[in-house]
């Protein structure tokens, strides 16, 4: 997989052949499965590509990551996957922001979170005052 695949969509196309692949029926059991083929070829790309990159500056062998990728077809039909991580991937700000922009969004962003919750949170003290 090159750099500049990976830079510029969310869609990364597989680097890899995979006319001998055969696509899955249907989406499998996610905790109690084999990977498809397809699927581990995907991680395994994307492995090569974080352990080969230059731009992000994270040291995953200190701190390991959980990295997820969904095989798909982009609306030319071409195969290729999404990827993504764990939304506590970094420790800072600064290193979010060097992430390549090719992962999917979070669904969860941990520190707009606790932004809302620490504003919530002396109403909550406030209404258990009164309870107890």
């Amino acid at each position: 997989m090159s750099q500049d695949k990976m830079t510029h969509s969310k869609f990364t196309p597989f680097s890899s052949q995979t006319d001998s692949y055969a696509l899955p029926e249907r989406f499998t059991f996610p905790y109690y499965y084999a990977p498809h083929p397809l699927a581990s070829l995907a991680m395994a790309e994307l492995q090569d590509f974080l352990g080969n990159q230059q731009t992000w500056h994270h040291d995953f062998t200190k701190q390991g990551k959980m990295f997820a990728v969904l095989v798909v077809k982009n609306q030319q039909g071409e195969l290729g996957y999404l990827s993504s991580f764990a939304g506590t991937i970094t420790d800072s700000e600064n290193s979010l922001r060097q992430a390549p922009d090719f992962f999917v969004d979070a669904i969860f962003d941990k520190q707009a979170h606790h932004r809302l919750f620490s504003h919530q949170e002396s109403e909550i003290e406030s209404l258990k005052s009164r309870i107890f």
